[in-house]
């Protein structure tokens, strides 16, 4: 079996779905140091999960991302926390946490993305409510149910920012929603984010 053949089988394994051919080229640019395909252009939620079960066993791999995440071009960074945020372990959960309420524009990159596929919206819809939230009751239910999502710490904490919009107009929903995230939930820096949106307070700015 080739080299290819073989990282498709382990990211199939993991993510449960066919792989995209992106995620398989990206990732061996990850693992060669080049950041050319990742700066090119948002990736998918699929893709990247695709890219974390192979970022997942290959710790040079993380080391990149987390530079990558850190500093360069909007799409870079957000694409390497989009890859990290799907990795699963706790301790890089809490540095894409931190590192999206420090980068505007990753964040609001990522809130797009979430919008987009939580709420069904198109994406420039999405977009426009990541900046300026319009949202009702009805986001409700998405978004307390991506707020369960274990296999992307990122999408947990952008559904957390918008669910704080609709806090202050359906606070009974929200808190039944949080309490029980409370228990399950392994980052640290996501619960500090849930109890902030309980005590009332804007998860961007703790």
């Amino acid at each position: 079996m080739d080299r290819r053949s073989l990282l498709v089988g382990v990211a199939a394994s993991v993510a449960s779905a066919a792989v995209p051919d992106i995620a398989v080229d990206v990732f061996s640019d990850i693992a060669a140091e080049r950041p050319t395909l990742l700066a090119a252009t948002q990736t998918s939620h699929a893709t990247d999960r695709a890219i974390g079960a192979l970022v997942a066993k290959d710790t040079p791999c993380v080391g990149s991302l987390l530079k990558w995440a850190r500093r360069g071009p909007a799409v870079l960074r957000v694409n390497s926390l989009g890859i990290l945020a799907k990795v699963g372990a706790p301790d890089l959960d809490n540095e894409v946490i931190e590192m999206l309420r420090r980068d505007e524009e990753s964040r609001h990159l990522y809130l797009t993305a979430v919008t987009s596929r939580v709420l069904k919206m198109p994406w420039d819809e999405a977009r426009r409510t990541a900046a300026a939230p319009m949202l009702d009751s009805a986001h409700l239910p998405p978004l307390i149910r991506e707020i369960g999502n274990q296999r992307d710490s990122g999408a947990r904490w952008c559904s957390l920012v918008m669910l704080a919009q609709l806090h202050q107009h359906d606070p009974t929903t929200a808190e039944a929603a949080l309490l029980p995230a409370l228990r399950r939930e392994p980052s640290r820096e996501m619960l500090r984010s849930i109890a902030g949106v309980l005590a009332g307070r804007n998860p961007v700015t703790l």
